[in-house]
């Protein structure tokens, strides 16, 4: 019995596909993108010049946002000058507005922006205190050690063992090779 042939055919990919011959081409091409329609000049123009002019819808919203701004504005001022009688509010504004000053009222005090002089005094004062706590700690140090010193006395001395100082234990070191010289 003969070993059974493993071989198989193998076909370069390359020249197969050149010996079928060029494929015909579905979709668009390079060619039919490049023969498209463009817009001329004058079209190009106008849409700069549109996009230059803007949305008239967006200026007039800003127009209506900036009207109504400034109507706002000359009713607070009127509020705040005391003119209330003569501004054209409807009243229920006000009611709503007077609820909303009484509840800020009843909360607790507003927070309100801190000048910088303020600050710097507080700044001051800190540093002032902790200058007198640094004083004082050192004074107590001081004192201290000057107490300490004039409270010994040769009674304390005697009265309290004296204990040598500690000495740390030093390991020892294990030599194998003495180990084995010596026997």
């Amino acid at each position: 019995m003969g070993k059974r042939d493993k071989r198989v055919a193998w076909v370069n990919p390359i020249a197969a596909a050149r010996a079928s011959g060029p494929k015909e081409v579905t979709g668009t091409t390079i060619r039919d993108y490049l023969d498209r329609d463009r817009p001329t000049i004058e079209e190009v123009t106008e849409k700069i010049k549109k996009a230059r002019e803007g949305s008239h819808a967006l200026a007039n919203w800003e127009e209506q946002q900036q009207k109504k701004f400034s109507r706002e504005l000359a009713a607070q001022r009127a509020l705040v000058l005391g003119e209330s009688g003569s501004s054209k509010i409807p009243k229920k504004r006000k009611k709503k507005e007077k609820k909303k000053n009484s509840k800020k009222r009843h909360r607790g005090r507003s927070r309100s922006p801190i000048d910088d002089s303020s600050i710097s005094n507080d700044r001051e004062e800190v540093k002032l205190v902790n200058k007198k706590k640094k004083k004082k700690h050192r004074s107590r140090k001081e004192s201290s050690s000057d107490s300490e010193d004039s409270d010994i006395s040769a009674e304390h001395l005697v009265s309290q063992p004296i204990t040598p100082p500690k000495h740390k234990k030093q390991k020892r070191k294990h030599n194998d090779s003495s180990d084995l010289s010596n026997s």
